[in-house]
């Protein structure tokens, strides 16, 4: 029988009315040495006694959660229900911040987690079928649930939401330092740069680009290659991006509400625009023609004619006409 590597102590806590106990080292491995104390765990079962996987102080295992292989857990990180750390994984929570993992998440492969911060608000949160795997990474105070993936080189970074069955994958990177980014729907992220408090939601696809500040990819929209986006632009419907030109963005009427202008793979230039003259302030998307049919039924001759020639400077910056 092979000789365990580690063993519960009687130190114990309770938890939800479970009795989790601290684990010590019995031999030497990774960079664990022998008689040092580890986090608390409910079984053995919560932790393989098999190859290096190990959790370290601060840690909670419980209910049917699992870490195996040669994954590595350290910090303030709760871990519950049927969720699984295994491979070569790490989750790291330091410095007063926190990790919460349960339900059916899975992190594998060389996925990297971490979180670091002297505020106990600052929590890295993973629920439901989450999976995250391959070389993806994963820091700040972030929310991932619903059935999101993120995996390949992913790299995400700062505090923002990511659910539904959003995919994350490839080369992309998503990181701010102000703002709280929006991930949802059926959205693909497969490359490119997303910053601030950008959001991605519906069937959007992100496949290259650049997106900044509180810009809103919707729809069926598809952002390539040398696309930017970048304000408070929203870009929806069947937008396809694929240089820095295909997008235009500029406030509009008393209000100075925003208005985007952009290119679609079929259907000519369309425009996003919130009816300033609607008690609900909604949303607008249409093609150009019938943009310039509204402004002529709402606005003075002066301001109609300004908005001509507003078109006519987005025609020539998209289709340089």
């Amino acid at each position: 029988m092979e000789r365990k590597k580690y063993c519960l102590t009687e130190n114990y806590i309770e938890k939800y009315g479970r009795i989790l106990y601290q684990i010590q080292a019995l031999q030497d491995f990774s960079y664990v040495k022998a008689g040092e104390l580890g986090g608390f765990i409910e079984s053995e079962d919560n932790l393989s006694q098999a190859d290096h996987c190990w959790v370290a102080c601060g840690v909670l295992i419980y209910g049917n959660a699992k870490v195996l292989d040669n994954a590595i857990v350290s910090g303030n990180v709760e871990i519950c229900d049927h969720a699984q750390i295994y491979g070569y994984a790490k989750v790291d929570a330091y410095g007063g911040s926190y990790a919460f993992i349960n339900d059916n998440v899975e992190i594998f492969g060389y996925a990297y987690l971490s979180i670091s911060g002297c505020d106990i608000s600052q929590k890295l949160s993973l629920t439901d079928n989450v999976k995250v795997f391959d070389n993806a990474r994963i820091d700040g105070g972030i929310h991932i649930f619903n059935n999101a993936q993120i995996y390949g080189n992913a790299h995400i970074c700062g505090a923002g939401r990511i659910w539904d069955n959003t995919k994350i994958f490839g080369n992309a990177h998503i990181m701010n330092i102000f703002g709280y980014f929006k991930i949802a729907g059926n959205a693909e992220i497969s490359g490119g740069y997303i910053t601030d408090s950008a959001g991605v939601i519906g069937n959007a696809k992100v496949r290259n680009g650049q997106i900044y500040g509180s810009s809103k990819i919707l729809g069926n929209a598809i952002i390539d290659e040398k696309a930017v986006v970048r304000g408070s632009a929203n870009i929806g419907n069947n937008a396809y991006l694929k240089r820095e030109e295909d997008c235009f963005c500029c406030v509009m009427g008393k209000n100075n509400y925003e208005i985007s202008f952009y290119n679609t793979l079929n259907d000519g230039i369309w425009v996003s625009y919130v009816n300033e003259f609607d008690e609900e302030k909604i949303e607008h998307c249409s093609g150009i023609d019938d943009f310039l049919t509204f402004a002529k039924q709402h606005y003075a001759e002066k301001e109609y004619r300004e908005f001509e020639l507003l078109v006519a400077l987005v025609k020539s910056r998209i289709l340089g006409k």
